[in-house]
């Protein structure tokens, strides 16, 4: 076979290139394992907390503020010393020829008021109507508080009514027969007990003060206190 000697020679090669795809909507979908659904029916929680510090008292103290009784009030008489505190109250000069009060009453369910009082004017006085007027009545032992009351003032009537007069003059009190109930009082008797009445202005009825000294449980006035016998009356 013949030789051929090539100096230059250009050397061409075809190739198909590679295919170009345009996209102008290509929706892509992903599959994704859905994470599992768990559902507690019961669930118990602890938590570390600090406890309250605990206190032990082994002795308790407590004060309380009193209103102490207003001795020079209750002191006067009823009526009177009520009187001057209405006029004092609503700066008024009423006197008892204008009017007077009814008998008080107890008062249930005021949380500061233990009484209740009416007053109404005299026929003279040129008013109509009445007034009712809401107040704190005192227990007769308050009056008497830091009174040496162990000896009962001397006197010879028979009831406590008539022994009165020498216990208002010995203690600076003005108690009246609608202040305390009326009872037997024995000749030589060395102690009584007032007990207040119903009608009193000034002290809650039913409280007592005891004054002068008890009698032995044999003596004979204990046993018959009453001296005034009606049987013994002389006939008409």
């Amino acid at each position: 076979m013949p030789q051929i000697k090539l100096r230059n020679a250009p050397l061409y090669v075809g190739m198909v290139g590679d295919a170009r795809v345009k996209l102008r909507n290509a929706p892509m979908y992903v599959a994704v394992q859905s994470p599992p659904v768990v559902e507690f029916r019961s669930v118990r929680a602890y938590a570390l907390t600090q406890p309250a510090n605990t206190t032990q008292l082994r002795n308790v103290r407590m004060y309380a503020l009193v209103q102490m009784a207003p001795l020079t009030y209750l002191a006067k008489a009823g009526a009177v010393a009520l009187l001057e505190a209405i006029n004092k109250e609503h700066s008024k000069t009423l006197t008892a020829e204008q009017v007077y009060f009814e008998n008080p009453q107890p008062l249930a369910g005021d949380d500061h008021f233990n009484s209740q009082i009416t007053m109404k004017p005299h026929a003279v006085f040129p008013y109509s109507g009445q007034m009712v007027f809401r107040y704190n009545r005192f227990v007769i032992a308050d009056f008497f508080a830091g009174k040496d009351t162990s000896t009962l003032p001397a006197g010879s009537q028979t009831t406590i009514h008539g022994r009165l007069a020498a216990i208002n003059s010995t203690f600076g009190c003005s108690l009246s027969t609608t202040d305390v109930v009326n009872a037997p009082v024995a000749a030589n008797t060395t102690g009584l007990t007032l007990t207040i009445a119903t009608t009193s202005i000034l002290f809650v009825p039913g409280s007592k003060m005891f004054i002068g000294q008890s009698l032995p449980a044999d003596d004979l006035s204990v046993k018959a206190p009453v001296t005034d016998l009606g049987g013994f009356d002389a006939e008409g």
